[in-house]
């Protein structure tokens, strides 16, 4: 058959790897001049890097769990993508730069134990942070207490369960900020069983892992056979005889069998006629959030104190409504570490020379809220309709939180329903 993917995010990536290597022809639109999976890999130059390691910085940094990511790293292990472990510690910060709690870790069996990284941290604040996380432990393992908070948010969670501020506000929030990355008020409003599981995986999970050569070399790996249109938008999608016509902006025309959209379901206006009756009804239900990723060398980003810089690094405000994050790459990305330091800041809320900014980058990420339910179980009854030739993947399009973990899946979904199986 002749197979259309529209986006090259890991999702459309995903989606045509597993159909040509079913033996059928894929073509893959996408409407920048480069895969969107890896568009924004940076490359450090080699007189920084010194030849050593990939001499490219992922943008953004993936950093994955092994009980999280599965799917995405048995890729890996089938693609011969080899990753490795880092450990990824925590601080916490007023925006003045004053640290007030730093995280470190042991390894009980197999399994990763948060504790204070730091004697001089250990006050009032950690000790409040810490039974706090023994008694969010004991309420999700708490069946009967999950099953009955239906649709709360987490901001109504934490309140109506009267956690401390400085442990839900100060720590919580901010952290699992690093993982929808979207911001603090969509945040608040997530359905609190979606992000709880999160919670458990991030508390008392297994060793993180990263990409050995990046997100580039995972990219490439996916893509040899398939056909690329580039450079230009899609506009239509068209039922065509048996099939569906698909024309981009420069005029390229492909007829398919079946079309694979993997491009973020508020940019699917490229639908037409019947094809977009029922699509547009559901896709309306899904929520998109913006923001922005610099990678920089200010380092007014991190605690004052160089001695508090970790690999993830928290500030926020006083009365802990406001924060953003800043990642120290050269502790996680082997092949620069001994160089000066880079950051990748998500939202900053302190002033970044513009000097200093390697790179800025505009990014959308799906938002999950009481109505994302609704949208996930109306795709999957359209899937299930006898002649479907229009598919979706993506991380916004399958249940949970966004990930590329879902995205990963959501494309596994979508070759199923083409007729190509997964083997594993």
């Amino acid at each position: 058959m002749q197979i259309a993917i529209i986006g090259s995010g890991m999702a459309g990536l995903v989606a045509g790897y597993l159909c040509r290597q079913a033996g059928h022809d894929v073509t893959v639109f996408e409407s920048a001049a480069s895969r969107g999976m890896d568009a924004h890999t940076l490359e450090i130059a080699r007189e920084v890097s010194n030849g050593a390691g990939s001499g490219w910085v992922d943008v953004p940094l993936r950093i994955m769990s092994s009980e999280a990511w599965r799917t995405v790293l048995t890729l890996c292990r089938q693609l011969k993508v080899p990753t490795f472990d880092i450990d990824v510690d925590l601080s916490f910060s007023s925006l003045a730069g004053a640290t007030w709690l730093s995280t470190g870790r042991f390894m009980r069996g197999d399994r990763v134990v948060p504790l204070v990284g730091s004697w001089r941290y250990f006050n009032l604040d950690a000790l409040t942070v810490f039974r706090s996380m023994l008694r969010l432990r004991r309420d999700i393992k708490d069946s009967n207490l999950l099953a009955s908070i239906g649709d709360m948010s987490i901001n109504e969670f934490f309140t109506s369960r009267r956690y401390p501020p400085r442990f839900w506000k100060g720590c919580l929030l901010p952290v699992l900020g690093t993982i929808t990355t979207c911001s603090r008020e969509h945040l608040g409003s997530y359905p609190a069983r979606d992000l709880l599981a999160s919670v458990w995986q991030m508390m008392y999970g297994d060793k993180l892992r990263r990409l050995s050569a990046g997100t580039r070399d995972l990219a490439q790996k996916l893509t040899p056979g398939l056909r690329f249109i580039s450079g230009a938008k899609v506009v239509s999608v068209e039922a065509a005889g048996q099939g569906l016509r698909i024309r981009n902006a420069a005029g390229a025309e492909l007829l398919a069998d079946h079309v694979v959209v993997a491009t973020q379901a508020n940019q699917i206006d490229f639908l037409r006629g019947e094809v977009a009756d029922l699509e547009h009804n559901v896709l309306q239900d899904l929520t998109f959030d913006e923001g922005e990723l610099l990678v920089h060398t200010d380092e007014r980003s991190m605690p004052r104190r160089r001695s508090d810089w970790k690999a993830l690094n928290f500030l926020m405000d006083d009365a802990l409504d406001h924060d953003m994050f800043t990642v120290w790459v050269n502790q996680v990305e082997p092949s620069i570490k001994h160089e000066p330091p880079i950051f990748q800041t998500w939202n900053p809320i302190v002033p970044i020379d513009p000097i200093k900014i390697l790179s800025r980058v505009t990014m959308q990420r799906s938002v999950v809220t009481p109505k994302s339910r609704h949208a996930w179980q109306a795709l999957a009854d359209l899937s299930k309709k006898p002649g479907r030739r229009v598919h979706y993947c993506g991380s916004w399009s399958f249940p949970g939180v966004p990930l590329l973990e879902s995205a990963a899946r959501s494309a596994i979904r979508a070759a199923g329903e083409i007729g190509v199986q997964w083997q594993t």
